[in-house]
């Protein structure tokens, strides 16, 4: 539960242990206190950020006398998650000012990675380049999340339009789905080709492309096809597949389903053994061109992201500020 973008980021970042170990620091001495120290990359800008272990509660809504978290919390009563939400939530100024936004925004406060945003209605969106591109950031285990669209017609299927998902798997396998028979794959109406069965081998084997998201309210799922009750599931396909238990918030998704239904992929550059860099510049609006220059050694060919960032505006209503037009120049 909570706010289902900043639970996103923190739901997809849990499969990344080095990540989660980055951002929180168990400190003997700290701890002792009563305090924890969370790093948090700020308008690109690490900070370590303090907090004591006093969280929001409220009354259990089941009636049930005792309290529960205000805001978010995870499963087996780990504190982690509410922590990291009250550092966040600390640094902006309040819960209030945390609520809303997108995953790339929590995944780059998160990880100091750069991040990328796809949008699946763009003219230059091409599936099958993407659908390569996502299989090779699963490789690389870069942290990604999804968004739903605002559809009216998400009713019924089990997805909640304009939410915040993680995407914790995507797999490209060549199997026999299991399907209950049905008429139509026998006597086909005449001039009706959409009502054909789905192509397949001599074998019977379909290429499956296959998407494994989580809600991170840890409930709510997918009921369409490859969801956790449907019939496609095999017991071979089980053994490929983690198909996850009942109502956990886990589910699979046919990348066709997934293109259909959600708007956006969110992906965390997350290498793995990487190092990063950050400077600070100022620039005024009395002057027409400003610019600053950096001297980069590199001893060996290699990938190199540059990531401007500026003030984010979050928490920060009562000031007056505007955003810049910027520019990188790459000698």
């Amino acid at each position: 539960v909570g706010d289902c973008w900043f639970l996103s980021a923190l739901s997809v970042l849990a499969e990344r242990k080095d990540l989660i170990k980055q951002i929180i620091e168990y400190q003997a001495h700290l701890e002792e206190k009563g305090a924890h120290a969370v790093n948090l990359c700020i308008d690109g800008v690490w900070q370590t950020v303090l907090v004591d272990n006093f969280l929001p509660q409220k009354k259990d809504a089941k009636g049930i006398e005792g309290f529960q978290l205000a805001y978010s919390r995870a499963a087996n009563q780990q504190l982690w998650v509410a922590l990291v939400e009250k550092a966040y939530a600390k640094v902006h100024g309040s819960y209030e000012a945390i609520s809303g936004g997108y995953i790339e925004e929590g995944m780059f406060d998160l990880t100091g990675y750069p991040t990328e945003s796809i949008v699946f209605d763009q003219k230059d969106f091409d599936s099958e380049t993407f659908w390569a591109r996502m299989l090779s950031w699963n490789d690389l285990g870069f942290p990604m999340g999804a968004g739903t669209t605002y559809d009216p017609s998400l009713r019924g299927t089990g997805l909640v339009a304009t939410h915040a998902y993680s995407i914790l798997e995507v797999k490209e396998i060549l199997a026999q789905p299991g399907q209950q028979t049905k008429i139509k794959d026998y006597f086909l109406v005449s001039g009706a080709v959409e009502n054909a069965p789905a192509k397949r081998s001599r074998t019977g084997k379909e290429l499956l492309r296959m998407v494994r998201l989580r809600n991170p309210w840890g409930r709510t799922e997918w009921n369409g096809d490859w969801g956790t009750s449907s019939e496609k599931w095999t017991k071979k396909l089980q053994g490929l597949l983690d198909r996850g238990e009942k109502n956990d918030g886990t589910f699979w998704m046919s990348y066709q389903d997934f293109l259909c239904r959600f708007a956006e992929v969110d992906v965390c550059k997350a290498h793995r053994n990487w190092y990063s860099v950050s400077f600070q510049s100022s620039f005024y609006p009395q002057q027409l061109l400003s610019d600053s220059c950096y001297l980069f050694k590199v001893s060996q060919p290699t990938w190199i992201y540059f990531t401007l960032v500026q003030r984010t505006k979050r928490g920060r209503g009562n000031e007056r500020f505007f955003y810049s037009d910027l520019s990188i120049l790459l000698f």
